[in-house]
């Protein structure tokens, strides 16, 4: 086999190496913006939260009104904490099946040129590690974060 026999091979590795690095950046971003709503099992209390750690609102209901502070503030407390979990959940199973098909496309890559592989990991790893440490919202809406429901 000569160099011009792997030209249209590395070719096709190269423009999926390249695709699959687009649609990582696009999931982060995607990641960054994904909200999750819990409501509290006593339905007084919702909370609107995203994966990068930004509580986006909190409702209350007004019937609320009736129960101990002490006992309205646990159960904001609680809603917050579960709304944090299922959006962290969310993310990284969404996160898990792009790695999964990401390391097919690095063994296939790793086969053909072991640096171009390598730096496929170090650029998942660098682009994971940049979401997870982000917080806060990603926009410069102004956010209602307390409401009250009728």
């Amino acid at each position: 086999m000569t160099p011009e026999d792997l030209e249209p091979r590395s070719n096709g590795v190269l423009e999926t190496f390249t695709q699959q690095a687009r649609e990582l950046t696009q999931l982060l971003g995607e990641l960054q913006d994904l909200e999750a709503d819990v409501t509290a099992p006593s339905r007084l209390v919702t909370v609107r939260v995203t994966a990068a750690g930004a509580v986006r609102s909190i409702s209350i209901r007004p019937s609320a009104r009736r129960i101990d502070e002490d006992r309205l503030g646990e159960i904001i407390t609680e809603t917050t904490n579960q709304a944090f979990a299922t959006a962290r959940s969310i993310a990284q199973e969404r996160l898990h099946e792009h790695r999964a098909a990401q390391q097919t496309l690095t063994e296939q890559l790793r086969r053909h040129d072991r640096a171009a592989a390598d730096a496929l990991d170090e650029l998942t790893t660098t682009l994971s590690a940049g979401t997870a440490a982000a917080s806060g919202p990603t926009d410069d809406a102004p956010h209602r974060p307390w409401s009250v429901l009728e």
